[in-house]
């Protein structure tokens, strides 16, 4: 359910977000696609598809009216509309209508063929999409940058403390690929899972069998006490009838106050069930003499009929049952908590004796510089530097099980592989828990180094790059400082976080916007935003939730961006509706006009952020698809990975994928643009940029 970028509405432009969107539409959003035919003839009785005069909608929002040939409707009222008096000349013209609570777009369309689709009336499933997208918001609530979210914290537990149980996870990474695919087995010196022991899973029966027998217990003393509740209830109200009753009767006898005698008599008799019993039965003159006969009321015979009801026998034996269950309770618990020891401390498997640790694979693989990029991504210098880096600067730290050379080294192969938790644990003869908790330590720290290297080296951008010296760019792009994208990393969501994070190429992502410059390093990165919203919902977050880190262009400077983003002030984009990117120019002739010219260049020094994300994503295969952590862990993963993308940079030391694109300009890796969807253009917002692309533009065709 994607949103339309560009659409004018009362004349101005709007970036149109992927439909569940909680900022736009409410925090309860309940986005409805559907077409919506138009009879071209209002008149009663109108022929065609749809006999209707018209055909009526609610909304509340405006829209140019030129746009469909009507003279008048007025959308803004919040009381349905009817849609009559077209001037169009064709047969039929078909409105998309992209509906929400209190908001409205109103793309335009024109044909027959999908207008046929509903000629039998709007799709049965309308109902089960209200469901669908019932609750589903986007409101950046997981947006994150290193530096201004919280991050990982441990657990207050030690990072080698053994996991007392390792039951499956839902949030545990399942294998990606068909490299050690099926590595979750393990050998004699890696024994599997470890099951629950005999005595734990007999009592976890026990448990089972009492409880439902406490639960069906209290369930029975509910009832009774609902029962004796409504028996009172009624007795109670039976009581106050007769009262009244024989109150009637003695006022129309003539006892009131004035007869003192007869009304203590009257006082008597109401007091007693069985005299009010005998005086109704009776006639006018029985009636008086019982009441002239009727003796005060015997307090103790009163007390000794109530002590003698059934009903306290019945609460008294109650209390006594439920002070034996609380007994049972008490001892049932303290056996599932002894059977729970006896499982955790006394029926533990021996500790592994791996033929080789961890940290001797490690150590091995450093000796081999070409094996150890290829497990690592990075050469045997480049992790001891890092290694180094983290220990002194950022908090990394040896345990009494675990050096931080295991740690550090366990997470590049993780994350460059990749390779999940699972096959982390048979690979370095650890349990999950441990596995798990080394991932933390090390993704901490990471985020931590991400803050100070994800920035610009110079806030000021005072120096000229040297690539913007070059004659194709010089001096036309000798004010640019950088460029700006955005790219979906795909990752594996829970179900019902499936439809916030599908993007328009029909799977799950987190849309991440990044600014670099021309060196290839990151100056900032924003991820955590679902993969269904538009690039400019990303962008407009950066530039003000996160404006105190973004780096606003100087005055005079500006981003190159692409047709995904508005042509505004500090932000030039291309010329929208003529081709741009590199490869669309390659088989092709040369550039033509202005427009061509213009976009040619733009694209050729724009290309360094296509060509930063191809190395990103050529080094670390972890971003083509992040297995199912937890959200927040996904974008600190994702900010990891750009920050030793950084360090990798700035190091000094050679490395491969870098060296192939610094070798060609123009060399984009494939990686790049692998399951990215394409930018959805949006309407330019400044004249005033728009007067300086023309005035390149020109500038570029006259030095052609």
């Amino acid at each position: 359910m994607e949103g339309h970028d560009g659409d004018d509405m009362n004349g101005a432009g709007y970036n149109g977000d992927h439909g569940i969107d909680g900022t736009t539409h409410g925090n309860d959003a309940r986005t409805r696609d559907f077409l919506a035919p138009v009879n071209p003839w209002c008149h009663a009785g109108g022929s065609g598809l749809f006999p209707d005069a018209a055909q009526t909608f609610s909304g509340s929002s405006s829209f140019n009216q030129s746009w469909l040939g009507l003279e008048s409707l007025d959308l803004n009222s919040g009381e349905d509309w009817t849609l009559s008096n077209t001037r169009q000349t064709g047969l039929y013209r078909t409105l998309r209508f992209s509906m929400t609570y209190g908001a409205m777009k109103l793309p335009l369309a024109i044909g027959q063929s999908d207008l046929m689709k509903f000629r039998k009336g709007l799709p049965e499933y309308l109902d089960q999409m209200d469901k669908m997208f019932t609750g589903n918001t986007v409101d950046g609530s997981t947006s994150f940058i290193a530096g201004e979210s919280g991050t990982i914290d441990l657990d207050g537990t030690s990072s080698d403390e053994e996991a007392a149980y390792e039951q499956d996870d839902q949030l545990t990474p399942l294998s990606i690929g068909n490299k050690r695919a099926s590595s979750t087995s393990t050998n004699a010196s890696s024994p599997r899972k470890r099951s629950k022991s005999p005595a734990l899973r007999a009592m976890d029966n026990n448990m089972r069998t009492h409880n439902e027998i406490a639960n069906h217990r209290l369930c029975l003393m509910e009832s009774m006490f609902e029962h004796r509740k409504q028996e009172d209830h009624n007795s109670q109200s039976a009581l106050s009838q007769k009262i009244d009753r024989v109150t009637q009767i003695a006022k129309e006898m003539g006892i009131s106050a004035q007869t003192p005698t007869l009304f203590r008599g009257l006082y008597n008799i109401i007091h007693n069930e069985s005299d009010m019993d005998f005086f109704l039965a009776n006639g006018p003159e029985e009636r008086m003499i019982i009441i002239e006969q009727a003796t005060p009321v015997d307090v103790v015979s009163a007390a000794a009929t109530h002590c003698a009801d059934p009903w306290d026998d019945l609460e008294e034996m109650m209390m006594a049952e439920l002070e034996h269950a609380e007994d049972d309770d008490a001892f049932m618990y303290g056996m599932y908590q002894y059977a729970l020891h006896i499982d955790k401390h006394l029926n533990r498997a021996e500790y592994r004796q791996p033929a080789m640790t961890g940290l001797e694979w490690v150590q091995r693989k450093l000796g081999d510089s070409k094996a150890y990029y290829s497990m690592f991504r990075m050469s045997p210098p480049m992790f001891h530097r890092l290694h180094d880096l983290l220990v002194q600067s950022y908090g990394l730290k040896s345990s009494t099980k675990s050096t931080s050379i295991e740690a550090l080294g366990m997470f590049l192969w993780m994350i460059g592989a990749p390779q999940s938790v699972r096959q982390a644990e048979d690979r370095f003869e650890r349990s999950l828990g441990t596995v798990s908790n080394m991932l933390h330590k090390i993704l901490k720290c990471m985020v931590k180094l991400a803050t100070d290297i994800i920035k610009p080296v110079d806030p000021q951008f005072r120096t000229m790059h040297p690539r913007l010296r070059n004659r194709r760019f010089y001096p036309y792009f000798k004010d640019c400082i950088g460029a700006i994208d955005g790219t979906h990393v795909p990752c594996v969501v829970p179900n019902h976080k499936f439809v916030q994070h599908l993007c328009r190429k029909g799977m799950t992502t987190q849309n991440v916007m990044a600014v670099c410059d021309f060196d290839m390093r990151f100056i900032f990165v924003l991820a955590g935003w679902l993969g269904s919203v538009h690039d400019m919902r990303v962008f407009n977050d950066g530039t003000t939730t996160y404006s105190h880190v973004f780096p606003h262009p100087p005055a005079g400077k500006y981003y190159l961006v692409d047709s995904g983003y508005p042509n505004r002030l500090g932000y030039l984009a291309p010329y929208k509706g003529t081709k741009y990117h590199l490869q669309e120019y390659r088989d092709a002739p040369e550039p033509q006009g202005k427009e061509e010219t213009f976009n040619y260049a733009h694209s050729c020094l724009r290309n360094v952020i296509e060509r930063s994300f191809g190395v990103l994503k050529m080094k670390w295969h972890i971003l083509h698809q992040i297995p199912s952590y937890a959200p927040h862990k996904q974008s600190q993963i994702i900010v990891a990975c750009c920050a030793l993308h950084n360090f990798i940079r700035i190091s000094g030391i050679e490395d491969r994928h870098f060296a192939r694109c610094d070798r060609d300009d123009n060399y984009v890796p494939r990686q790049a643009s692998d399951n990215q969807p394409d930018p959805e253009e949006v309407e330019d917002e400044s004249d005033l940029m728009n007067e300086f692309c023309d005035s390149i533009a020109y500038a570029l065709l006259n030095h052609s």
